[in-house]
């Protein structure tokens, strides 16, 4: 259920994140790579069926999908997405079921 309310705060947080001036802390992609790579291999290890995840949450990533592609000119797509965001928070997908964070 945490990872849910993470990716909630995190498209809260990019939607009214002011813009600020470019600091050059670049963060070579490879240890990006190597992180997301461990926190995966973790999270099967602990029996999440990370792939398995993924696909239940894909039509979460459509309907926001089409909404971010609209740049905010459609509202009704808008709450589409945010309404999806809310009931993967609230019903969380089976397939998600191990999976921690």
């Amino acid at each position: 259920m945490r990872s849910f309310a993470i990716i909630a705060t995190l498209f809260a947080a990019a939607t009214l994140a002011a813009p600020t001036a470019a600091v050059n802390k670049r963060v070579p992609l490879q240890s990006v790579k190597d992180a997301a790579a461990a926190n995966i291999k973790q999270q099967q290890e602990d029996g999440c069926g990370v792939l398995d995840c993924v696909i239940a949450l894909a039509p979460m990533s459509a309907t926001c999908a089409a909404a971010a592609a609209e740049l905010e000119l459609n509202p009704i797509a808008d709450a589409a997405c945010f309404a999806s965001i809310l009931n993967n928070l609230a019903n969380k997908p089976a397939a998600c079921g191990d999976c921690s964070a």
